[in-house]
């Protein structure tokens, strides 16, 4: 059905390049890098898809959010029972329907007892009892049971929840979801970012549902009659295949938006069509509004606060701070709010920094009358976001890796696209780094490397960009310009390893 569609629109060449650039941990299929090619030479550049999903969408980002489904959706084990499916909302949170975690009505079950599993997608040389990657449960972060008409639903009637009835829970990772293998390299999964603003749902839009039916492996079922919100908004009801076993799948739209979390079936009135909605599930505002209503809202929402980049602190700071705090932790806890398991000062830590909210600990502080403290952190803080600097390092590592393939003629079209497309994304994110000019922060000199270095990529990726070929370029014409393609692929890696190191050692003006 897709290459019959592919064929009928004339996107065959983008199908290709999709399906070789997101083989999982296969080797580049040699007859379809020929048939691309060729499709390169008599084609002008590849054509954008055209959808029934209210707008064009690119072929490219349509996978991508296909892809992202299958990476960040687990399998919810309880006393190793499969019971439900779920999605990440943070590099440790998994969210959920309560009834899955449940190990009688109304009680979540001990979070030891409660197993989840990644990557419950592929068999290939594994049997069905060790598919995936097992992460386990530390803790329940927070939770919303079910209504009686949820446990038991009546037909005709899938109305009646309320705010305080959502029937969600979010599930602390003790370590956060492995990553991915794939070509042999690592790929984080990422996560979702709950919205707090509802949705609007289009009539003529596609939803997907990915779920674990029957303790299958990952599957999708798609949403498209415009699914209805009940009257308070804490429900949506929608048509689509479902099992037990799909409670707790996400459902997003095709730019990647999570919009629901799926809950249970609509019993239907005898004598209703079969075009109305037989399914419904807990829109993802109403659980972030429950959170903010319980202050638990900066789990899931970034703080919006004036540091650069994510807040961190030297080990030795940290060293410094958790052995005062030994003695009198519940001074600082009360201001900020943290749940109750957290008994010690390295807890306490490692929390705040997991959540993004040790700009906090400082408020915290200054509260309560901790001045030396405040000052050990305002003298210590890493000025540059570490999570951008990685990213960035992956990403000149990929670019050089890809230009390595495009000496391959079979695979030349494929990696240059791919090298164009690393390259934008590289140049986006650079962007977005501080330049630090005139910060009283840092130390003058390491203010001028940094500024250095910084010029030397944007100036590298230009060059890069100058240097790669057309899209309608002729393959054999265009192979020339590999070498100058590569020769700045090794460039960029190596300025961004530099900057890498300076990230990681900034010299700060106060000592």
């Amino acid at each position: 059905m897709v290459l019959g569609h592919a064929i009928a629109e004339r996107q065959v060449d983008q199908l290709i390049t999709a399906v070789l650039d997101d083989q999982w941990g296969k080797e580049p299929n040699g007859a379809l890098a020929r048939l691309l090619e060729k499709a390169a030479e008599s084609r002008s550049g590849l054509e954008r898809t055209t959808s029934h999903i209210g707008e064009p969408a690119d072929g490219d980002e349509v996978i991508e959010v296909y892809e992202q489904l299958m990476l960040r959706t687990a399998i919810v084990e309880v006393n190793e029972r499969f019971s439900g499916s779920g999605c990440l909302i943070g590099d440790q949170l998994l969210l959920t329907c309560q009834h899955v975690v449940e190990e009688s009505r109304g009680k979540i079950a001990d979070p030891n007892s409660i197993m989840v599993r990644f990557d419950f997608n592929r068999r290939r040389r594994t049997t069905y009892a060790e598919t995936g990657q097992r992460v386990s449960v530390s803790a329940v972060i927070s939770s919303s049971p079910p209504t009686d008409a949820d446990r038991n639903p009546v037909a005709g009637n899938y109305r009646g929840g309320d705010a305080d009835h959502l029937d969600y829970a979010i599930l602390e990772l003790s370590a956060p979801a492995p990553a991915v293998l794939a070509h042999a390299e690592s790929r984080e999964r990422g996560y979702y970012r709950p919205y707090f603003t509802p949705y609007h749902f289009s009539a003529d839009e596609l939803l997907v549902l990915a779920h674990h039916p029957e303790a299958a492996v990952i599957k999708f079922s798609h949403v498209t009659k415009k699914p209805e919100f009940d009257y308070n908004a804490t429900r949506v009801a929608y048509r689509c295949d479902t099992e037990p076993g799909s409670s707790g799948g996400p459902i997003v739209n095709m730019q990647g938006r999570l919009i629901a979390l799926h809950q249970g079936v609509i019993v239907p009135d005898q004598g209703s069509s079969e075009t109305v909605s037989n399914k419904k599930g807990i829109p993802i505002s109403a659980i972030a509004g429950h959170l903010k209503r319980k202050e638990l809202d900066y789990i899931v929402k970034p703080e919006n606060v004036t540091h650069i980049g994510r807040c961190s602190y030297s080990r030795h700071a940290r060293e410094q701070i958790c052995q005062a705090l030994s003695g009198d932790l519940s001074t600082v806890t009360r201001y900020l709010k943290v749940p109750g398991f957290i008994d010690d000062p390295d807890k306490l830590w490692d929390w705040l920094e997991k959540h993004n909210r040790l700009p906090k600990l400082r408020i915290a502080l200054e509260a309560a009358d901790y001045g030396g403290l405040v000052q050990i952190l305002d003298t210590d803080r890493v000025i540059v976001d570490r999570a951008q600097m990685d990213q960035i390092g992956e990403l000149a590592e990929s670019i050089l890796r890809s230009a390595t393939e495009a000496e391959t003629p079979s695979t030349f079209t494929v990696s240059m696209n791919r090298v164009r497309r690393l390259s934008e994304k590289l140049a986006l994110t650079l962007r977005r780094l501080p330049r630090f000019v005139g910060d009283d922060r840092v130390q003058l000199q390491w203010q001028v490397d940094w500024n250095a270095r910084f010029g030397a990529a944007s100036s590298a990726l230009d060059e890069l960009g100058r240097s790669l070929p057309p899209l309608d370029a002729q393959p054999y014409r265009a192979r020339r310009n590999t070498t100058r393609v590569l020769g700045f692929a090794r460039e960029i890696q190596a300025i961004v390893y530099a900057m890498h190191d300076l990230a990681e050692n900034p010299k700060l003006a106060a000592q």
